[in-house]
């Protein structure tokens, strides 16, 4: 249904809770879930060290 409408412009939320800003995405198919590499990297960090706090107890 996208591919009928080329100009056609969606936009996602970012995953990160501190963020939430919304960005564009270029494909329907992509997997992307943040709008930047510095959201994704703190997800990951808050993670690492969620998961080190608990195993760490």
């Amino acid at each position: 249904m996208f591919y009928l409408k080329p100009d056609l412009e969606l936009y996602r939320q970012c995953a990160n809770p501190r963020c939430q800003k919304y960005f564009l995405v270029k494909t329907t198919s992509t997997r992307t879930k943040f709008c930047s590499t510095e959201c994704c990297n703190r997800v990951t960090q808050d993670r690492y060290r969620k998961k080190k706090r608990e195993l760490g107890k």
